[in-house]
Protein backbone atom coordinates (compact mmCIF):
# COMPACT_ATOMS: atom_id res chain seq x y z
CA UNK A 1 0.00 0.00 0.00
CA UNK A 2 1.30 3.55 -0.81
CA UNK A 3 1.81 5.93 1.44
CA UNK A 4 -0.96 8.19 -0.25
CA UNK A 5 -3.42 5.78 -0.37
CA UNK A 6 -2.69 4.62 3.46
CA UNK A 7 -3.33 8.87 4.26
CA UNK A 8 -6.50 8.81 2.32
CA UNK A 9 -7.81 5.47 4.23
CA UNK A 10 -7.20 7.34 7.64
CA UNK A 11 -9.00 10.61 6.41
CA UNK A 12 -11.91 8.15 5.16
CA UNK A 13 -11.86 6.46 8.34
CA UNK A 14 -11.25 9.88 10.81
CA UNK A 15 -14.22 11.45 8.39
CA UNK A 16 -16.58 8.35 8.96
CA UNK A 17 -16.23 8.51 12.87
CA UNK A 18 -16.87 11.98 12.98
CA UNK A 19 -20.00 11.93 10.70
CA UNK A 20 -20.87 8.53 13.09
CA UNK A 21 -19.98 10.51 16.36
CA UNK A 22 -21.99 13.58 15.34
CA UNK A 23 -25.35 11.80 14.50
CA UNK A 24 -24.70 9.58 17.99
CA UNK A 25 -25.11 12.58 19.42
CA UNK A 26 -27.99 14.09 17.57
CA UNK A 27 -29.42 10.62 18.08
CA UNK A 28 -29.84 10.80 22.00
CA UNK A 29 -33.27 11.16 22.56
CA UNK A 30 -33.50 10.59 26.47
CA UNK A 31 -31.96 14.22 27.47
CA UNK A 32 -33.20 16.34 24.79
CA UNK A 33 -36.83 14.69 25.23
CA UNK A 34 -37.11 15.16 28.49
CA UNK A 35 -35.62 18.78 28.43
CA UNK A 36 -38.06 19.58 25.46
CA UNK A 37 -40.60 17.93 27.51
CA UNK A 38 -40.25 20.21 30.10
CA UNK A 39 -40.06 23.52 28.05
CA UNK A 40 -43.27 22.82 26.10
CA UNK A 41 -45.37 21.91 29.45
CA UNK A 42 -43.86 25.07 31.19
CA UNK A 43 -44.25 26.66 28.14
CA UNK A 44 -48.68 25.64 28.12
CA UNK A 45 -48.76 26.31 31.91
CA UNK A 46 -47.96 29.76 30.90
CA UNK A 47 -50.35 30.53 28.60
CA UNK A 48 -53.16 28.59 30.89
CA UNK A 49 -52.03 31.26 33.82
CA UNK A 50 -52.16 34.36 30.87
CA UNK A 51 -55.61 33.35 29.76
CA UNK A 52 -56.94 32.90 33.39
CA UNK A 53 -55.56 36.16 34.24
CA UNK A 54 -57.17 37.14 31.04
CA UNK A 55 -53.59 39.24 30.02
CA UNK A 56 -53.79 38.71 26.41
CA UNK A 57 -50.69 40.34 25.64
CA UNK A 58 -48.89 37.98 27.19
CA UNK A 59 -51.05 34.77 25.98
CA UNK A 60 -50.43 36.62 22.34
CA UNK A 61 -46.75 37.09 22.94
CA UNK A 62 -46.22 33.07 22.31
CA UNK A 63 -47.83 33.73 18.94
CA UNK A 64 -45.56 34.97 16.03
CA UNK A 65 -46.73 37.88 14.05
CA UNK A 66 -47.92 36.10 10.71
CA UNK A 67 -50.20 33.51 13.01
CA UNK A 68 -53.79 33.28 11.83
CA UNK A 69 -56.88 32.39 13.54
CA UNK A 70 -60.35 30.60 12.80
CA UNK A 71 -62.78 31.18 15.67
CA UNK A 72 -65.15 28.15 16.49
CA UNK A 73 -68.01 30.51 14.93
CA UNK A 74 -65.48 30.96 11.60
CA UNK A 75 -63.86 34.12 12.20
CA UNK A 76 -60.71 34.35 10.40
CA UNK A 77 -57.93 36.62 11.87
CA UNK A 78 -55.29 37.01 9.98
CA UNK A 79 -52.41 38.00 12.02
CA UNK A 80 -51.03 38.33 15.81
CA UNK A 81 -52.22 41.84 16.21
CA UNK A 82 -55.54 41.03 14.62
CA UNK A 83 -55.96 38.38 16.85
CA UNK A 84 -54.68 39.81 20.09
CA UNK A 85 -57.22 42.61 19.75
CA UNK A 86 -60.36 40.22 19.21
CA UNK A 87 -58.98 38.05 22.45
CA UNK A 88 -58.76 41.60 24.60
CA UNK A 89 -62.02 42.94 23.48
CA UNK A 90 -63.46 38.74 24.78
CA UNK A 91 -61.67 39.35 27.70
CA UNK A 92 -63.28 42.61 28.62
CA UNK A 93 -66.72 41.87 27.65
CA UNK A 94 -68.98 41.26 30.91
CA UNK A 95 -68.41 37.86 32.38
CA UNK A 96 -71.73 37.79 34.27
CA UNK A 97 -74.17 39.17 31.40
CA UNK A 98 -77.75 38.59 32.28
CA UNK A 99 -79.17 35.30 30.20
Amino acid sequence: MSMKTLVATILCVVLLLLFAARFAIAASPGATKNNDEKLIRSLIAQMMDDWNRHDMKSFMSHFTEDSDVVTRVGQWFQGRTKHEEHLIELHEAPRDAPA
